[in-house]
């Protein structure tokens, strides 16, 4: 009884405070990925190979307001920060960084690519490959496009999108012509970081009145590729698609996609396979008043599929759009936000619905109602749980950042309220979110919404598949932390089965600065003041008989 007390007022005294250990566990303080001065926005995420994450995204905390970098942290399966506290610097550039894209999408090669300005105007395309500790592997940075008058009157670039084949990356640029006119072109380079395509990239499709475009893989022996792009930014243009080989020449189209509709409502997006390639769209149509979601396919030689008819993906009365879609096995999966009339509280739901590559539409008519919560604007995503179930994320005006399950049959698995992720005080910039699957359970990665406009600072956390946030459950050979990370307090459970186990506490050096033993915690759980201990870095850990138990503490 006398060690019990004396361990309480030794953590008490000691004030530990934990920010990075393990995912958050708490709505009202999610884990923080980076809150450095200055703005952070546009984060990315993907999965490495060992259940954990990697997130960057653009901060300009070196030189507010017009010098965007990009910062980047890695993230084990258990939810310890690797790298810096409040990340590791990626890129810099003698100009600003406007805009970037970092994937991981073959033999785990992580290719970044950043497009960089002066205040106005877009001057450059650069890319470069990471190792897995964001370092650059490339002697050089391989530049790839750039503005100027000759040869190819390039006035400045605004997107990129980039896929691998056989032949190595592929990457499409979104251009704009001195004169007004816009067109995409395509280039190719290795994982070497030599550039085999034509610098600048080779103008395919229409290059003049031009809206935004996208690059898909046709999965075939010679490493062709899909392009496709929408005839201009207003509602009411065409979606064209062409059939690219290797050297850049058009094998068929442009084709016009949505050929006897009423063209786009903005919004489109396609995903390919070996045997074609399926496109979602906003759109007008006759099944509903105002906008609706449709989907159409080609066939590999550019035909149309489904008997060259439009399957209606939601054309219920009111708006739809925002939708954010996948594919899993044979099948598609989308969501979206919904304005339809009667929706109570607020003016969006969120709907979800499944289809397959054959045409066949599943679930509710018009999509199953995922959430009904007051908010404004939501942009919906997910990815899968391990039985292909879909984890949506969503931010709501009032209720915060919230996720739901939708089974593999259509039906909700969580009650109606859904998950909290965090409350409204942190949730996501409107899109400023990415959930990415890993070690199979969903992560989310997001920008909190400025008050004054606009996203700063980053967070993340773990959404599991049974409908709870970060660790909850408790298991035999683990302690429990939390919140994570610490405001005033954190509680730190036992497990049962735990007694006279020995605890160490060690800074990041390795010096041990106090060794204590634990017996007979009441509950087998102990609340601990944090504020105290110098900000840094230590470790904390619990011995038994049988194992050691560590996790990582972080000092604010």
């Amino acid at each position: 009884m006398k060690n019990k007390y004396f361990i309480l007022i030794f953590l008490m005294a000691a004030q530990i405070s934990l920010a990075y250990g393990q995912w958050s566990t708490d709505p009202e303080n999610p884990g923080i990925v980076c809150d450095a001065g200055g703005l952070q926005i546009n984060p990315q995420a993907f999965a490495d190979d060992d259940g954990g994450v990697y997130v960057f995204w653009l901060d300009n905390r070196l030189n507010a307001p017009y010098a965007h970098e990009v910062y980047g942290q890695h993230y084990d399966a258990n939810g310890y920060a690797l790298w810096e506290e409040d990340g590791r610097l990626i890129l810099n550039h003698s100009t600003k960084i406007n805009w970037f894209n970092a994937s991981r999408i073959y033999n785990g090669e992580i290719i970044i690519g950043w497009l960089t300005s002066e205040v106005i105007g877009t001057d450059s395309l650069w890319v470069q490959r990471l190792d897995e500790n964001g370092s650059k592997i490339w002697a050089d940075d391989l530049p790839v496009a750039n503005a100027g008058m000759l040869p190819d009157y390039i006035l400045g670039m605004y997107g990129y999108y980039i896929i691998h084949d056989n032949s190595g990356y592929c990457i499409s640029i979104g251009t704009v012509y001195f004169g007004g006119s816009s067109g995409n072109r395509i280039s190719r380079f290795t994982s070497d970081g030599i550039l085999t395509g034509r610098y600048n990239g080779e103008p395919e499709g229409t290059q003049y009145n031009f809206g935004s475009s996208g690059l898909q893989s046709a999965f075939d022996a010679s490493d062709n590729v899909y392009i496709y792009y929408s005839t201009g930014n207003g509602s009411g243009a065409e979606l064209m698609c062409l059939k690219v080989n290797t050297a850049g020449d058009t094998l068929w189209g442009p084709v016009a996609v949505l050929e006897g509709t009423q063209g786009l409502a903005y919004q489109f997006s396609g995903i390919s396979d070996d045997e074609g390639i399926t496109f979602v769209w906003q759109g007008y149509g006759d099944g509903g008043d105002g906008t609706n979601l449709y989907a159409r396919r080609l066939n590999a030689d550019g035909s149309r599929a489904w008997n060259e008819t439009t399957m209606p993906v939601c054309v219920a009365d009111g708006t739809q759009g925002n939708f954010f879609w996948k594919r899993s096995g044979d099948n598609y999966y989308i969501t979206w936000a919904d304005a339809r009339p009667g929706t109570d509280p607020g003016f969006y739901d969120i709907f979800a619905r499944k289809f397959d590559a054959n045409g066949a539409v599943y679930w509710t008519e018009n999509g199953v109602p995922v959430a009904s919560l007051n908010t404004y604007l939501p942009y919906p995503e997910f990815d899968f749980s391990d039985d292909n179930g879909m984890i949506i994320c969503h931010q709501s005006t009032a209720a915060g950042f919230v996720a739901q399950k939708v089974n593999d049959d259509g039906t909700i698995a969580w009650d109606e309220d859904g998950n909290m992720i965090c409350t409204s005080i942190n949730a996501p910039f409107y899109a400023e979110h990415v959930e990415v699957r890993s070690g199979g359970k969903v992560i989310s990665a997001w920008a909190k919404a400025n008050p004054s406009g606009g996203s700063d600072n980053i967070f993340i956390t773990r959404v599991d598949d049974a409908g709870t946030v970060g660790i909850k459950e408790l298991k035999e050979n683990q302690i429990h932390i939390y919140p994570n990370p610490a405001t005033d307090e954190i509680t730190l459970v036992l497990p049962g089965t735990m007694d006279n186990a020995e605890l160490n506490l060690y800074d990041f050096s390795g010096k041990e600065l106090r060794n204590f033993l634990l017996t007979s915690i009441p509950g087998n759980s102990l609340r601990i003041s944090t504020n105290g201990l110098s900000s840094g870095t230590y470790l904390l850990r619990i011995k038994t008989d049988h194992e050691n138990i560590s996790h990582k503490l972080i000092v604010k």
